[in-house]
């Protein structure tokens, strides 16, 4: 059976999400605690959804949360944001010859996506080797992004239904 360029980008999409979804196990909880974390410590729900968009480091979320909650300056939540994802910077160095090459397009979608899940699938001599592979590491970041997401959403719904 031949796949065209296609039906070859959907298999691995598939196989990408397919390949997390035993880790996306860990991180459903996890998007329910920060989520009712946030709620309870006075966020908005726009507040809420957008921290694991763009503090995407998981063991940063609560961190950040009680140090906003105790007006903490600025300086000190990125410093102390820094620290602790300071192994992503590790993870970088590791996968820097095999993304060194790559458009800025793929290393920064990479980069943003890396996460110590993604990173443990990507040992591989193959990984990240060719478009295909690239497409699965995108799609497995991206569905552990979008679960980390539904975990604080269902948060959010529970605050609701108990606020009516």
């Amino acid at each position: 059976m031949s796949f065209n360029r296609k039906q070859a980008a959907l298999k691995m999409i598939q196989k990408g999400v397919l390949a997390m979804l035993p880790l996306n196990l860990a991180v459903l909880p996890w998007g329910i605690l920060c989520g009712s974390l946030s709620i309870q410590r006075g966020f908005t729900v726009l507040e809420a959804l957008l921290m694991p968009i763009l503090v995407f480091a998981g063991a940063v979320q609560p961190v950040v949360i009680e140090l906003i909650n105790d007006n903490t300056p600025l300086a000190t939540i990125l410093f102390t944001a820094l620290i602790i994802s300071s192994r992503h910077f590790l993870y970088g160095l590791a996968l820097r010859d095999k993304l060194k090459n790559l458009p800025l397009k793929w290393r920064g979608s990479l980069g943003f996506l890396l996460t110590d899940e993604l990173f443990s699938l990507s040992g591989g001599k193959k990984a990240y080797q060719g478009k295909l592979q690239l497409i699965y590491a995108i799609s497995a970041g991206g569905a552990f992004i979008y679960v980390g997401c539904y975990g604080i959403l269902l948060a959010l719904l529970q605050v609701v239904i108990y606020q009516i």
